[in-house]
């Protein structure tokens, strides 16, 4: 009997070393998931970040483009505007030269104008 006592103890002593063994292990388990875990959402808020980083320099990039687009608006505006302006400058000129000549006659107008205006 007493070599049955002292075999259930060993057996009940390794059962316990194996129990606290399986907890160690299934705490050892639970703290590497936490880690993942915590990895993950590190990965994730890295990613975020990025992609907000991403954003902001696509808005600053769309926002150079249509300054320059602005910018090239007005410079063509600017042009349409000066040179419709220079026409009709070069008309009115035209009409007051055809005005003031008018008494010319057309072999004066290409030698020595009436009007002595020397033009």
């Amino acid at each position: 009997m007493a070599a049955r006592a002292a075999g259930a103890r060993a057996t009940a002593e390794r059962t316990a070393a194996v129990r606290a063994a399986v907890a160690r292990a299934a705490v050892a388990v639970a703290a590497a998931a936490r880690a993942a875990v915590a990895r993950v959402a590190a990965v994730k808020a890295a990613v975020a970040v990025a992609v907000a980083v991403r954003a902001a320099v696509v808005r600053v990039a769309v926002a150079r483009v249509a300054a320059r687009v602005a910018a090239m608006v007005v410079e063509a505006t600017v042009a349409v505007t000066e040179e419709a302006r220079a026409a009709e400058r070069v008309a009115a000129t035209a009409e007051e030269r055809s005005a003031f000549h008018s008494r010319c006659s057309p072999y004066q107008r290409r030698t020595a104008p009436a009007c002595r205006t020397g033009r």
